[in-house]
């Protein structure tokens, strides 16, 4: 069993979060891929995020007819912010996944922050991070590449660079959209913006 793992704050979830688990999905030849909206993002502390029922329900909504996509929820009793390698180790001591091969999504943008994540030796121990990039050339086109851990200070890491053209959009965009009354639907799904509308999200 080969599983994706994409968390994130989903806040709102919007077409570049499906494109980026689909090419994940068919280029790794996953069994499935598991959407985490995080309760509380250690790395977004300071700013304001939705509540995590309101991001749960806008998954649901949109990730209805992916038989691949799952929405996955972190532990209830856990605390605090939220980290990866706790949200890893609670996937794996489930009975489903026990014997799972996991693969940790993220944006290269996030590589220069890595080493100031939780027991990062730890985590790129037990998982193989996937990272997804926009840095398509006549050197490296699209496709998946194979990248050592000392390239990002962690020896022994396994690294997979995904190289295509994704989606550019932000959850900033579609919620000042949101706010000045614009359309959204070519940002996201017409069940996340009917959802938005009718619980009046991101009108302030």
């Amino acid at each position: 069993m080969k599983v994706g793992i994409f968390g994130g704050t989903f806040d709102p979830i919007h077409y570049g979060h499906l494109k980026v688990a689909s090419l994940g999905l068919r280029n790794l030849s996953l069994t499935e891929v598991l959407f985490v909206p995080a309760k509380a993002p250690w790395m977004k502390k300071t700013e304001k995020i939705s509540p995590l029922v309101d991001r749960e329900k806008m998954l649901a909504i949109a990730l209805r007819g992916f038989s691949y996509f799952t929405l996955y929820n972190e532990p209830e009793s856990k605390p605090g912010a939220s980290y990866s390698i706790d949200l890893v180790s609670h996937i794996l001591n489930q009975k489903k996944y026990k014997a799972a091969e996991l693969f940790l999504f993220i944006g290269d943008d996030h590589l220069e922050s890595l080493f100031r994540w939780k027991e990062v030796d730890r985590l790129l121990s037990i998982v193989t991070l996937v990272c997804f990039s926009r840095k398509i050339n006549d050197n490296k086109p699209m496709g998946t590449y194979k990248s050592s851990g000392e390239s990002i200070g962690v020896p022994g890491a396994k690294i997979l660079e995904i190289s295509a053209p994704l989606v550019s959009i932000s959850g900033n965009a579609i919620r000042a959209r949101t706010r000045e009354e614009c359309p959204i639907s070519t940002f996201s799904t017409s069940g996340v913006g009917e959802y938005i509308r009718l619980q009046k999200l991101y009108k302030n």
